[in-house]
């Protein structure tokens, strides 16, 4: 692997460029692995599927206390929605992760159907990246690129047991809030701009991401924040396989090696944050909002 500049990456001349897949098992991520098969069907030489492994479960428990009164007001929020003339009465729930599933079924369902139809590889099941079994199999499919749509968390694990190309999508979705907090944190602002979706770039041989791809997602007036959510992550899968066909074509990937995402989006809102976009949403920010954005 060559680097003629900061910003511009060299992939070595080959044949083929096997592909492995690393997702979470919600809709959003058979999704993700979907289209990317789609695409780079003859690439793709295997597909992990992540369940919520020991350290996910570790990491749930200790930030549980600091989330326990923004869960509490985020069922204040979803009830609400849940009662809004807004369009939103169509979701309805028993839960704040339903809300999420019911969201993505109502977008993805049928795109996702078809999908697998044509597809022609289905997800190996693994508790964790840290197990002897998901190891061993990483070491023989031997990947050239990794393709990981799944919580930034699993990404020291992922690196150190693989020392290629890994292109990523953060999924950030909290059990808790029923969605990223960098939705709810873009609804406070008022600034729908602010949810994006970005492709992260890691080097074999760097210490850190690098952000090479971002862009937003486009909304509907009757959206609500986990419906803002799922377009965020499906952009997302467009925007890796652009990324990953250019790489492939030309063998070369420019990038500013300085572009960071705003860590702080990924901040677990307070509960006064979650009931200031609670009052926000009561008086139809998202519609107002993409009514805005439609003027020209």
């Amino acid at each position: 692997m060559a680097k003629d500049t900061d910003s511009t990456m060299t992939l070595p001349t080959s044949e083929d460029y096997p592909i492995l897949l690393i997702t979470g098992n919600a809709l959003r991520h058979e999704r993700f692995a979907m289209r990317i098969q789609e695409e780079f069907q003859h690439h793709i030489v295997g597909w992990l599927q992540l369940g919520r492994s020991n350290i996910a479960v570790r990491q749930s428990q200790d930030r549980r206390s600091l989330r326990e009164s923004a869960w509490k007001a985020g069922a204040f929020v979803s009830k609400v929605l849940r009662r809004s003339s807004n369009g939103t009465a169509k979701f309805k729930q028993s839960g704040l992760t339903s809300t999420l599933r019911e969201v993505e079924q109502k977008l993805f369902g049928k795109e996702v159907k078809t999908l697998r139809k044509t597809a022609t590889l289905r997800p190996v099941t693994i508790d964790s990246l840290e197990s002897e079994a998901a190891l061993s199999r990483i070491e023989r499919l031997k990947p050239f690129f990794v393709l990981a749509f799944c919580d930034p968390q699993y990404m020291p694990t992922l690196r150190a047991a693989f020392k290629g190309v890994i292109l990523s999508q953060n999924d950030l979705s909290d059990s808790d809030c029923g969605t990223s907090p960098s939705v709810y944190w873009a609804l406070y602002h008022r600034d729908l701009s602010r949810i994006v979706s970005a492709v992260h770039l890691w080097l074999p041989d760097g210490d850190t991401d690098i952000v090479v791809r971002t862009s937003t997602p486009c909304f509907a007036v009757d959206d609500i924040p986990e419906a803002c959510f799922a377009r965020e992550t499906a952009l997302g899968a467009e925007l890796m396989g652009e990324v990953l066909a250019n790489l492939i074509t030309t063998r070369t990937l420019r990038f500013d090696a300085c572009q960071k995402t705003c860590a702080g989006m990924n901040a677990d809102p307070t509960n006064d944050i979650l009931r200031e976009v609670d009052s926000d949403l009561r008086r139809g920010l998202i519609k107002r909002e993409v009514a805005r954005k439609m003027k020209f």
